[in-house]
């Protein structure tokens, strides 16, 4: 099963957060205490793993980056009165299939 543009999206954000910092594939992996190479697979769109929410929540720790910021797109996330808990859950189901 391939991953969709959205988790495609989602692990691009979290490349380019990673990669800002200079921090390779294997600090990544141990952050998260997995291989360098599932890494790889992760980031290639070729394969279809992706990062668990276990993951995801611990890498934006790391990146002292709010988990809906991740998920929710920067120009619905600065946007007032919006129900940003709603649209999280929402993005999250959406990565999750």
């Amino acid at each position: 099963m391939k991953k969709s543009e959205y988790q495609l999206h989602i692990i691009s954000k979290i490349k380019q957060e990673r990669e800002a910092r200079g921090w390779g594939q294997k600090y990544i992996a141990n952050i998260l205490g997995i291989s360098e190479g599932h890494v790889g697979n992760i980031e290639s769109p070729k394969f279809p793993q992706k990062y668990t929410l276990r993951q995801l929540d611990t890498l934006c720790k790391y990146f002292k980056m709010p988990t809906e910021q991740l998920f929710v797109p920067d120009e619905v996330y600065m946007q007032e009165n919006i129900n940003i808990t709603a649209l999280l859950v929402e993005k999250i189901v959406e990565y999750e299939n």
